[in-house]
């Protein structure tokens, strides 16, 4: 027996170096390189790192309004979208270079998706299986997608704890009592969501939320509320960990944000299309790892083990329903929160791909399903070293780098090799984004609400002060909590409009030639100022409440507090498939 546990340990050693070196490998190939590929999202989320590194930096946490980066007109980003999970990953690596940050982000975010995948796995399935699960997930669908091409950090964050997401939940929903643990257990992985990509917390709960309503309806009789106490025990934790997210969201929404692109207009990817736009690497679609392993999966039902699979069947069918044309869009769409879901896939695909993984581990005995797993790992690994290889090879053969002596615009469709000096480049026209801007701010026409006006991107873009139609020459200046204008030119003007945004919920402090200046927020949402003589400077300041700072702190202490708890006194409770491999 000793000698096959030791084979067994070999054997994960062996997996679990294989995913290391791939990840260890192509981060020293990129680290030479000195360069990321970035185009599309990667230039929103490699200025967001950016944003958290000098505030981290600085000694403070992140402004709400982001003037050190997105051009610096005070767009609240780092205030509406969360990024407390990035925190402790930007402190660990703020030793290197930007760009040498981003890569190392990526690879830390990839080993501990790996090892947390493993560890939740090899406690209820058979240990060698686990690692090639772990190893499968790694190495497909938007977990290797966001490492080597497209980064989306939030959903990175997310996808390392979906694992024990998806199994926590799936508990939750068939609790038979009152778990004080799997409350507890629940609230932290909600957290950690809450901390990485808000809406991916709402698709958390309206699957979870739909799945109750399915268990009610089919046990009707016997059925007792203890999965939607749990649930309701769970949220209210859940409220008091995220209460910075929640509290800036609600100061900052007050001031009625530019709804995001394809707000009631939601795109519904269809049904075929998520099988025949199949990738490995897919992000909005299916990936081929997980149409394969579904269709071995029904070619072999284990109707013995029906009841332990049908919950994790029904949850990769809401996932793929909700998540195409099955569910009826042009309807749901009209529904609050719903409105904003713009992509289906991004919202629900994306999160299909592990499910699979549980029903072969579930379904098949420990020798049939290492079988089937081993194999696919092998297929794997080599598909994503084929696809990060070729991927390699074109980008630093085709694109140009991107630094801050570039004089060239770069168009919205634009792919470069980013160098450090360049994260915060003006000429990156992607990053100019009607989200989160005010009410009032102008859209170009035909964009389903994705860029703004051509008049807005090019006073923006230019950081240009106005008074009426003509531009005011100024030099402009920014730290991550204020933006400022050393004016070439002293006159005295009736009124200036700033290419900075004003929220009628936040207290700006605005200064002229050094004096607090009171100012109005003017046509399109930008801060205006009046009646203005022999102006030297102008300056903008935002500075976050002082409670927010204690609600970080309470929140952050509660959190902690929990984890401990449940890592020093988790019974691991063994459920019933654990019982399958003894």
């Amino acid at each position: 027996m000793k000698l096959k546990y030791g084979k067994q340990q070999i054997m994960v050693y062996m997996i679990s170096i294989i995913c290391f070196i791939f990840y260890i490998v192509t981060t020293y190939i990129n680290l030479k390189s000195k360069y990321i590929v970035s185009g599309a999202d990667t230039f929103f989320h490699a200025q967001r790192i950016f944003e958290v590194r000098d505030a981290i930096s600085n000694g403070t946490l992140p402004s709400w309004s982001n003037f050190l980066t997105f051009h610096h007109v005070g767009q609240p980003i780092n205030g509406m979208y969360p990024d407390i999970s990035l925190w402790p990953l930007v402190l660990v690596t703020n030793f290197l270079d930007p760009v040498q940050q981003i890569i190392c982000i990526r690879m830390i975010i990839g080993i501990l998706t790996y090892v947390v995948t493993f560890k939740t796995l090899s406690k209820r399935y058979d240990i060698v299986s686990s690692a090639f699960a772990a190893g499968i997930y790694c190495t497909s669908g938007i977990v290797l997608k966001s490492y080597y091409f497209e980064l989306q950090v939030g959903v990175a964050i997310t996808c390392i704890f979906l694992v024990p997401i998806v199994i926590n939940f799936k508990d939750l929903v068939c609790s038979m009592h009152i778990d004080k643990r799997l409350v507890v257990k629940t609230a932290i992985l909600s957290t950690v969501v809450i901390y990485s990509h808000l809406m991916s917390i709402f698709v958390l709960y309206l699957v979870v939320c739909i799945s109750l309503v399915i268990v009610m309806m089919t046990n009707w009789r016997k059925y007792k509320a203890y999965g939607a106490l749990n649930l309701l025990l769970s949220s209210m934790i859940l409220l008091l960990t995220s209460l910075p997210i929640l509290y800036r969201y609600c100061i900052i929404s007050a001031s009625h944000l530019h709804p995001a692109f394809s707000y009631k207009n939601v795109e519904a990817i269809k049904f075929i299309d998520l099988f025949v736009q199949a990738t490995w690497d897919s992000r909005e679609y299916l990936s081929i790892v997980s149409i394969i392993l579904l269709m071995v999966f029904a070619l072999s039902i284990n109707k013995k083990k029906i009841n332990i699979l049908m919950p994790y069947i029904c949850i990769e069918l809401l996932l793929i329903v909700l998540g195409s044309d099955l569910a009826p869009w042009n309807l749901l769409e009209k529904m609050p929160i719903l409105s904003s879901i713009q992509n289906t896939g991004w919202r629900f695909i994306v999160f299909t791909g592990i499910v699979p993984l549980l029903l072969i581990l579930i379904n098949y005995s420990k020798k049939v399903s290492r079988l089937i797993l081993g194999w696919t790992f092998v297929v794997s690994i080599l598909v994503a070293c084929n696809l990060w290889i070729g991927f390699y090879r074109s980008t630093s053969e085709n694109l140009v780098p991107l630094t801050n002596k570039e004089s060239r615009t770069l168009s919205i469709n634009d792919w470069v090799k980013l160098q450090s000096s360049g994260i915060n480049s003006d000429k990156i026209t992607r990053n100019i984004v009607p989200d989160y801007g005010p009410n009032n701010i102008t859209v170009a026409p035909n964009t389903n609400g994705a860029n703004l006006s051509a008049d807005i991107q090019k006073i923006i873009l230019n950081n240009q002060l106005r008074a009426g139609h003509k531009e005011i020459p100024a030099k402009l200046k920014y730290t991550y909590k204020s933006v400022s204008f050393k004016l070439l030119e002293r006159r005295n003007y009736h009124s200036i409009v700033l290419p900075v945004y004003g929220y009628k919920s936040l207290n700006y402090t605005v200064k002229v030639n050094n004096k607090k200046k009171t100012y109005k927020i003017g046509k399109n949402g930008f801060i205006k100022i009046s009646n203005t003589k022999e102006i030297r400077s102008i300056s903008v300041e935002y500075t976050y409440p002082r409670k927010y700072l204690y609600i970080v702190a309470f929140s952050l202490s509660l959190l902690i507090l929990l984890s401990i708890d449940i890592y020093f006194h988790d019974r691991k409770v063994i459920r019933d498939e654990s019982r399958i491999y003894n």
